[in-house]
């Protein structure tokens, strides 16, 4: 359920942040990035619906092994790994900002 919490936060701060950022940098890869992360958050939250109110027999999903439909597999797809790979995103991200500021202080 942890783990559930956490791809909630990093979708929904996700995409803001990178926004946000464009927003102060205005720069063409965090505009696509921003686009990016906006359009993977929108995904991830229909098809959170999607298998909430059980469409397409979404929610089934987590018990139809090895009987899974095509959406089915989508569903687990979006809803497990978009997260991670936003998650990934954001700590390379925060990673490369931190080694930037550290090459600065060093070489000046």
């Amino acid at each position: 359920m942890i783990f559930f919490g956490l791809g909630l936060a990093v979708m929904t701060a996700g995409p803001g942040l990178l926004i946000l950022v464009w927003a102060l940098r205005r720069k063409p890869t965090w505009a696509l990035l921003a686009a990016l992360a906006t359009v993977a958050g929108g995904v991830w939250w229909i098809e959170l619906y999607r298998a909430a109110t059980g469409a397409g027999d979404l929610d089934g999903m987590f018990d139809c092994y090895p009987n899974c439909s095509a959406s089915q597999e989508a569903a687990e797809a979006i809803l497990f790994y978009l997260p991670v790979a936003m998650g990934g995103t954001l700590v390379l991200l925060l990673l490369m900002r931190l080694a930037r500021s550290i090459r600065a202080r060093a070489s000046g």
